[in-house]
């Protein structure tokens, strides 16, 4: 599975959207294009196409603005992902909320970890001792 990613680079930055379909990411240039035209408007770009613009767009901007899809192929484990950067936020955060509460923590080394198992472990084992 893939994304296509329209992408409209220009003196301000990089806009991105995210699509389904090439089809669709073509949609969205042809959408900043004619957008952003006026900003290079001479008597010839108001009467071109939206396909001629995104074609010419930087000849059209004097090689200072570019648009064009990239494809990607789709992270099948993105879900994973943010799995694995939430835990390691929350182990960040519990470290930095609790640890004047909870001395081992820095007894055990772990302040500044995002390894939330290490937390839970550690967490775990001192509740066992009590």
């Amino acid at each position: 599975m893939k994304i296509f990613l329209a992408k409209y680079e220009h003196k301000h930055g990089t806009d991105e959207a995210a699509f389904s379909t090439r089809k669709m990411a073509e949609a969205q240039l042809k959408a900043w294009a004619e957008e952003y035209v006026g900003d290079w408007e001479d008597s010839n770009t108001v009467r071109m196409t939206a396909d001629y613009l995104i074609e010419h767009w930087t000849d059209i901007t004097g090689g200072n603005e570019f648009l064009y899809v990239d494809e990607l192929p789709l992270n099948n484990n993105a879900a994973e992902v943010i799995v694995e950067d939430y835990k390691r936020k929350l182990a960040k955060d519990i470290v930095e909320k609790y640890a004047e509460q909870i001395p081992f923590l820095h007894e055990e080394g772990l302040i500044g970890t995002d390894n939330l198992e290490e937390v839970e472990a550690t967490i775990l084992k001192s509740l066992r001792e009590l």
